[in-house]
């Protein structure tokens, strides 16, 4: 006689972001609505009968596995769980761990085809077999995430509008605007401040942009205002979510200077260069320099290599800025970039470099 399900099983799928997607099987009223009986009333369930893992490898699922013995005619011994079947089940394991509770499953390897993974594992107990569907999804099966472009935004006390790129990652085919949730989060009782509306830049769906202007009211407190904007993008059962922040000064009359440079020694090794860390903190490994030339406000290119050293500055500046190389630096050094309007959401990195070889020391 075949195992008979009690009830129908609703599905919903929870994600948990950049790791594994779930697919957990509630019933309408209680967990009873997801054990399969045999018919002397022996029940067996498995937490989930769906796990869907991202394209990562080495992801593993833990699975409670419960069971109810029959008052009349037990099932004698536990339950057993069989090794993953199916074209792809080198890919998964299983495994039961904890003595007789847990299943243990898990993806191997990273998938880095253009297909998604499938397998079988089935749990066992007496006539009932319970089969559990292992999926493995490809980079490009669904969308991977949001993108905000800005990460964060600043507002004069006067307010004003400003635009914000919801930048849609992976496949995101067949979302449009009204997939999107848009919410204000504030911190504190001063609310209401920050609305939000289509953008003045078109949307492009085909490469997955949507745009958002953002506008904030004047603020006549004495205190900043701050605030989280968070995006929900819903695809199909799938669900993903991004927050920017929002700061609003309270006598800034122009948006605030941002400027930040670090400077990094790269060592070449073969054809490619290594990052040896912070200028600063390799200077003291430089021998046979002279006094007062060991400082960080020095750069020092090899004499018999011109490129076995080279140097990356990563700047980040709200405002313009270009480099002039003068006097001998104008013929003895190279910069990868010389100007740029500034942007101090996004950093700039500039590689300085010797020309030439020096034929005598």
């Amino acid at each position: 006689m075949l195992p008979l399900l009690v009830k129908p099983i609703r599905v919903t799928l929870t994600i948990i972001p950049n790791f594994v997607w779930i697919i957990r099987s509630t019933s309408d009223d209680s967990f009873l609505g997801t054990y399969v009986f045999d018919k002397d009333g022996n029940g067996l369930a498995v937490s989930q009968r769906e796990v869907v893992f991202s394209e990562k490898g080495n992801q593993t699922v833990q699975l409670e596995v419960f069971t109810i013995r029959s008052s009349t005619a037990p099932i004698s011994g536990n339950w057993t769980v069989g090794t993953p079947q199916g074209a792809d089940a080198a890919s998964f394991s299983s495994q039961k761990v904890s003595g007789n509770r847990y299943l243990r499953v898990t993806a191997l390897n990273k998938n880095e085809t253009a297909t998604d993974r499938a397998a079988v594992v089935t749990v066992s107990w007496g006539s009932i077999n319970l089969n559990i569907n292992l999926t493995q999804l490809n980079p490009t099966s669904y969308m991977g995430g949001i993108k905000l472009q800005p990460s964060d935004l600043w507002f004069m006390m006067a307010g004003g509008t400003k635009e914000i790129c919801v930048n849609l990652q992976g496949n995101f085919s067949g979302i449009t605007r009204a997939d999107i949730t848009t919410s204000v989060l504030y911190p504190g009782s001063d609310t209401g401040w920050l609305t939000l509306g289509p953008g003045t830049t078109p949307d492009n769906l085909a490469a997955g942009l949507l745009y958002y202007n953002v506008r904030a009211s004047n603020n006549a407190s004495a205190l900043s205002r701050l605030a989280d904007i968070k995006f929900v993008v819903a695809q199909g059962v799938l669900i993903a979510t991004a927050q920017a922040s929002v700061t609003q000064s309270t006598t800034a009359p122009t948006d605030p200077l941002v400027r930040q440079l670090t400077m990094r020694l790269l060592e070449k090794t073969g054809s490619t260069y290594t990052d040896k860390g912070l200028v600063s903190e390799n200077f003291q490994l430089f021998k046979g320099l002279p006094t007062g030339q060991s400082t960080a406000k020095d750069l020092h290119f090899s004499i018999i290599s011109c490129d076995y050293l080279k140097y990356k500055m990563i700047i980040h500046s709200s405002q313009a800025w270009k480099i002039v190389p003068t006097g001998y630096a104008a013929t003895g050094l190279t910069f990868s970039q010389m100007n740029d309007p500034g942007d101090k959401n996004n950093k700039k990195e500039v590689y300085i470099s010797a020309t030439s070889d020096l034929l005598t020391g």
